[in-house]
């Protein structure tokens, strides 16, 4: 059987395309690329933080991450995203929430319980809105990245305790970057966060609980 000379052009692409790196640059040029173009617009527009306009700036972030994940796994790995089903998300996200915000405060009290850590009351609630959407914002890009991309990717391809190490070893690389941090803070990242992160990807398949939990990690801590 003759085999058409287009054909077999497209058949190489595919499989470029399938290439475990292949899919992962793809992804994240992708997801950088869009990011960053929303944070420039905003900022030619004189769109000052946690102002009315930046609200929505941040919504326009969260769903335009959220879409370019789904159009990356429905055009490129050719499968439905289950990862991102909304049936029984909120349930996950709630979870997720919850469990992020007891493991902090649980840190807290025993620092607190040891006298390391002073609590003090200030300000009220209506300051809570804007620094919960700023982690839900972190939350999101972070963890379509990190867990949808990369550690979904190299788990498919090199199996989940190499991807575990991986993803957790660049999640703390990447907040080496912070203010105020240092070497004991991103292995302190990396062997908490990044591999509870992943351990719950791990667990559920899917990105909702671990985007909760990241969310009210972030939220309670700042």
């Amino acid at each position: 059987m003759r085999i058409d000379g287009s054909m077999a052009r497209r058949s190489k692409m595919w499989v470029f395309l399938q290439f475990p790196l292949t899919r992962i640059v793809i992804a994240v040029v992708a997801l950088t690329t869009l990011v960053g173009a929303i944070q420039v617009c905003a900022q030619a527009l004189g769109v000052a933080p946690h102002s009315t306009a930046s609200v929505f700036v941040a919504m326009l972030m969260m769903l335009a991450t959220l879409a370019v994940y789904a159009g990356f796994v429905r055009l490129i790995e050719r499968r439905r995203v289950s990862e991102l089903g909304l049936n029984g998300a909120a349930l996950e996200f709630g979870s997720g929430f919850g469990i992020g915000a007891f493991l902090f405060a649980l840190t807290m009290v025993v620092l607190y319980a040891l006298g390391q850590v002073d609590i003090t009351m200030a300000g009220g609630w209506e300051v809570l809105g804007l620094p919960l959407l700023d982690a839900l914002i972190a939350a999101v890009t972070e963890e379509v990245l990190m867990r949808g991309v990369l550690f979904r990717i190299v788990e498919g391809s090199l199996g989940s305790w190499i991807a575990l190490v991986f993803s957790a070893a660049l999640f703390g690389a990447l907040h080496g970057f912070n203010p105020g941090a240092t070497l004991t803070s991103s292995i302190a990242i990396a062997l908490e966060a990044g591999v509870l992160l992943a351990a719950v990807f791990m667990y559920t398949r899917r990105l909702w609980m671990v985007i909760g939990l990241h969310t009210a990690w972030n939220f309670t801590e700042g």
